[in-house]
């Protein structure tokens, strides 16, 4: 059985909602969380020195730029640099090398004096916070200093070899993404496949396609179908009027609708969803399912248990062999789209073991599968998402920086220098959140405001991308 009451439309309910169902049950995988309690988390969870750091960088630095210094063109690489990271202990360094020999003598073209290889011990040592490693090779404080550490880094490697916290920490000045397959083959063809894309310089297709599912009785999706991808799609048909755009929403935003965008002969070159993500934690099948996206075929939050069944998300299982998506950009809102760490950043307990979601961290499969079959970059959660991404308590819609996002990359901006504008965000809000709690200690009851701070911090940095950040749609 499913819910049937009213979806609430415009106002906000008194608990924060997260994009996550679970498989199993057919429910959702976290119950909202009232602001007492996301303020009892946010005020009990120590924060950690990379955390306390950042803080401190938004507070010297409120109106200055955390990217590349001024003057620096962040879209050419030649003045920004371009380097890859592997993990100091990667025992497939040489065979990755080798499989990815044609991506960097690309890159070290493009790139010339500041392209950069991180190997051996200048490899990310174990246990080493992404701020000690930029220390380490000489970046501090202040905008990218390119000639030691490129503002566009690779990460060569799985989360449990280089974790999604050194990601996201590097994310917040520099321009990151990462490159994980289970088969060094993939490897090879995605990297032999972006450099060919490159080379040809053929513009891409100007097509675009929003997904956005608005399941029964479902706040979460009712509301990011309404307000965030809607009013995305409008955008970009009044400011880019030469690129098509393909609606798929609501009662559309079927398994089959979003099939036949990824399997047609020609795809679209940028693909946004917004759904549910499935949270499948303790599962047997969680390696392979955990993020993928829940369609319109789902009935709603159940009242009963039930398992889900297959024709109700579209996971990696389901882009089969002969699918080509031509170099498409994706980017996709749902809980675990990009991967899941090893513990919650979210549902912690004051004094309480960490809650593992997994004994290995891992990038998303259907991600890593749409990079093994034509797509140049995905952008996604590590974690859950949630509606604050996009809907800010007492302000109403904030979509500006997904509009930003959105426009940079259909103008042809690299893909990690288009998505900067989420961490700029996300440095933003803990200079906000260190404010407000710094309030509480003088007696201020601003529980609400710490819970919705908190949780948008948290949020904003869990952005990551998937493939090489320096990737762009050619226009």
């Amino acid at each position: 059985m499913t819910s049937t009451g009213p979806i609430l439309d415009d106002d906000l309910p008194p608990a924060a909602l997260v994009n996550g169902i679970d498989p199993r049950t057919g429910k959702y995988a976290v119950q909202p969380l009232t602001p007492k309690m996301l303020c009892t988390i946010a005020e009990g969870r120590p924060l950690t020195q990379d955390e306390l750091d950042e803080i401190s960088a938004a507070v010297q630095q409120r109106e200055a730029h955390l990217g590349v210094g001024h003057g620096i063109d962040d879209n050419a690489l030649g003045q920004c640099g371009w380097g890859i990271i592997f993990a100091a202990n990667d025992p497939r360094v040489t065979d990755k090398k080798a499989r990815l020999a044609r991506l960097l003598e690309h890159r070290r073209e493009e790139a010339g004096a500041l392209y950069r290889e991180f190997v051996g011990v200048d490899g990310w040592q174990p246990g080493e916070p992404g701020r000690k490693f930029l220390n380490r090779h000489g970046a501090a404080a202040g905008p990218v200093p390119v000639h030691k550490v490129p503002y566009y880094l690779l990460l060569a490697g799985s989360a449990s070899e280089i974790p999604f916290d050194v990601q996201c920490t590097l994310d917040s000045r520099h321009a990151v993404g990462r490159l994980d397959f289970d088969a060094l083959e993939d490897l090879e063809r995605y990297a032999e496949r972006l450099v060919a894309i490159e080379q040809a310089a053929r513009p891409v297709p100007r097509r675009a396609a929003f997904f956005a599912t608005s399941n029964p009785a479902d706040v979460n999706t009712h509301r990011s179908a309404k307000r965030l991808v809607i009013p995305l799609a409008d955008t970009l048909s009044e400011k880019r009027g030469a690129w098509s755009v393909d609606r798929r929403l609501e009662k559309h935003a079927t398994k089959s609708a979003l099939s036949e965008l990824l399997t047609r002969a020609e795809p679209p070159s940028l693909l946004f969803t917004a759904t549910h993500g499935l949270c499948a934690s303790g599962d047997a099948q969680q390696r392979a399912n955990q993020g993928a996206l829940v369609t319109q075929e789902w009935p709603g939050p159940a009242t009963e248990d039930r398992q889900m069944q297959p024709n109700e998300y579209f996971a990696a299982a389901d882009l089969t062999a002969g699918i080509d998506l031509c170099g498409m950009l994706a980017f996709f809102f749902a809980c675990f789209g990009a991967g899941t760490p090893r513990y919650d950043e979210f549902l912690t307990v004051p004094g309480a073991a960490r809650v593992e979601l997994t004994p290995v961290p891992f990038v998303s499969r259907l991600g890593e599968r749409m990079l093994g079959v034509g797509a140049i970059a995905v952008v996604g959660h590590v974690d859950r998402a949630w509606s604050c991404s996009f809907l800010w308590p007492g302000a109403g819609a904030q979509i500006g920086a997904f509009e930003d996002v959105m426009l940079k990359l259909v103008d042809g901006w690299r893909v990690g220098a288009a998505v900067d504008v989420l961490h700029s965000r996300c440095n933003e809000i803990s200079y906000e959140l260190a404010a407000a709690l710094k309030e509480r200690h003088f007696g201020l009851q601003n529980d609400e405001e710490v819970a919705g701070l908190w949780l948008a911090q948290t949020d904003a940095a869990n952005y990551v991308v998937l493939g090489d950040p320096a990737a762009r749609l050619l226009t």
